[in-house]
């Protein structure tokens, strides 16, 4: 445990778990809640996109009870107690203006995971890699 005390659940006011988790890379701690099945992660944790795609086979065993199914309606931010905002597109996403926190549940980090995916920067081509596309015809 990083913290002193264990972050309430934004969604149902349980407390969340502390989990460990590898993110490009990197070992982070999230914080899932068993009950709901919220993830919340703050902006020391990492890149949200990066996380969500790492949470995947943790939040397949996250939950144990029938409130999994229940949307979260406004939620507050453990950190600062401010009301976090929804996503504009992704469902079950919401956001934290004042600190930049982010909670999401099942669908919401499947959502986050795809919309934020990592891209490979595309290598710069040298002068001489675009005159030897023309030479030999190739686009490029």
């Amino acid at each position: 445990m990083y913290r002193t005390t264990c972050r309430i659940c934004p969604a149902c006011r349980n407390e969340m778990e502390e989990t460990p988790l590898v993110a490009d890379g990197e070992q982070v701690v999230i914080d899932i809640c068993r009950r709901c099945g919220a993830v919340y992660f703050d902006l020391a944790d990492g890149t949200p996109g990066i996380l969500a795609r790492a949470i995947g086979p943790e939040l397949g065993s996250a939950t144990t009870t029938a409130e999994v199914g229940a949307p979260i309606t406004e939620p507050r931010c453990p950190d600062c107690e401010q009301v976090m905002v929804p996503h504009t597109s992704l469902n079950q996403v919401f956001r934290c203006d004042s600190c930049c926190s982010v909670l999401c549940r099942d669908e919401g980090v499947r959502g986050l995971a795809s919309a934020c995916a990592v891209y490979e920067p595309r290598k710069q081509r040298t002068f001489s890699d675009r005159l030897l596309d023309l030479i030999l015809g190739r686009s490029g």
